[in-house]
């Protein structure tokens, strides 16, 4: 029996978004873990001079990408305020950012001007997804670059196609 290229790129997409959950829940994980390292170095030094240098090198998931894995695990619209509850459920540290309301808004904000993430009339935030009009353009240039975050149709800035 020949497996058609449909069947091979369903099997490749099923794959990867299998792949990226597993990084999102990965990366929920590793905010959780520097939660509990924190907390446990806060108990053990107490000087808070050097709590703050120790700290400061310890970005290993940025709040980028962690309202992403938020927004992909999560898999529904959700207002900034919402992923900043569902960012302090799993623990993330805002650790050095002295309005984490405002850092969340301006970096989905952010996200949704540079079209990575989607914005609806109800300024819900999402992940885009991939529709049959990215897999159209892929079919017809597959030498080409086009991200899952990318819109067919004219750019917004140079108006070109």
């Amino acid at each position: 029996m020949q497996t058609t290229i449909e069947e091979l790129l369903a099997a490749a997409e099923t794959d990867l978004a299998q792949k990226v959950r597993q990084r999102d829940e990965l990366n929920v994980a590793i905010i959780q873990a520097q939660q509990q390292v924190g907390a446990l170095r806060s108990l053990t030094y107490r000087n808070s001079l050097a709590l703050t240098l120790r700290n400061e090198g310890q970005a290993l998931v940025g709040l980028t990408e962690a309202i992403r894995s938020i927004l992909r695990l999560r898999n529904i619209p959700m207002k900034a305020g919402e992923i900043k509850g569902s960012l302090d459920l799993i623990g993330f540290n805002f650790g050095g950012i002295s309005n984490p309301s405002a850092a969340v808004h301006n970096t989905v904000k952010r996200m949704a001007e540079t079209l990575e993430i989607c914005v609806d009339e109800s300024k819900a935030y999402s992940m885009p997804s991939w529709d049959a009009s990215m897999r159209a353009a892929l079919a017809r240039n597959p030498k080409e670059s086009v991200r899952p975050t990318q819109r067919l149709g004219t750019h917004k800035l140079t108006g070109k196609k």
